[in-house]
């Protein structure tokens, strides 16, 4: 079950992937071209040889990359850098395959633009899962218990990190607790610290 789970979480990966192509390359030759049909689809262009060998090469180097691994729903700002990297990687081998085909009319403008809508697309996709999955666990935990959590520290932090990446875990945390009188005020992932000890009776 969890095997056919994974398979199609990375099937809809590819396919995301294969449309976040499609989009990035048709906005990247429509913006290039101010949306001028004619010019858009002008051979010399090379746009319908840059898609081509996009939605060929871009999966590819995804795959190599890992991108198609993992529990996305967890991701974090290192996947976010993997993805930035393997998008760089694409865009270096689109630039070494159409040199190396000796494909001249590749316009610099629209591979740029392409790459920047490409990364944005691809990681868009990727954080998805993290706000379906977000969503699911504020929705229940604002129906759960209401929960102070003591200390605002790096223990804190990872206690509330994981209470809203656990939807199950029906507890709503309103707030911190710390002894540190200069924490007060601050928010941790959007939870506030409510004062020290000493202002729990006021608080509760």
């Amino acid at each position: 079950m969890v095997h056919l789970i994974r398979n199609r979480n990375r099937l809809m990966l590819i396919v995301g992937d294969i449309v976040a192509v499609l989009l990035a390359n048709v906005l990247a030759i429509a913006l290039r071209f101010d949306f001028n049909w004619t010019r858009m689809i002008a051979p010399g262009n090379r746009g319908i040889e840059l898609l081509l060998v996009d939605l060929f090469l871009t999966p590819l180097v995804f795959a190599l990359a890992g991108l198609y691994q993992g529990y996305w729903k967890y991701a974090g700002l290192s996947d976010s850098l993997r993805v930035g990297r393997a998008v760089a990687v694409r865009t270096v081998g689109l630039v070494v395959v159409f040199y190396a085909l000796d494909m001249g009319g590749l316009s610099r403008a629209v591979l740029i633009i392409s790459t920047v809508l490409l990364l944005g697309l691809a990681g868009f996709v990727r954080l998805v899962p993290r706000f379906h999955l977000e969503f699911l666990t504020a929705k229940r935990n604002a129906a759960g218990r209401r929960t102070l959590i003591y200390g605002a520290g790096d223990t804190g932090e990872s206690l509330l990190r994981e209470l809203k990446q656990r939807p199950h875990i029906e507890v709503n945390p309103i707030g911190f607790i710390d002894d540190e009188r200069d924490k007060r005020g601050i928010k941790i992932h959007g939870v506030p610290v409510l004062g020290t000890r000493q202002d729990m009776e006021k608080i509760i």
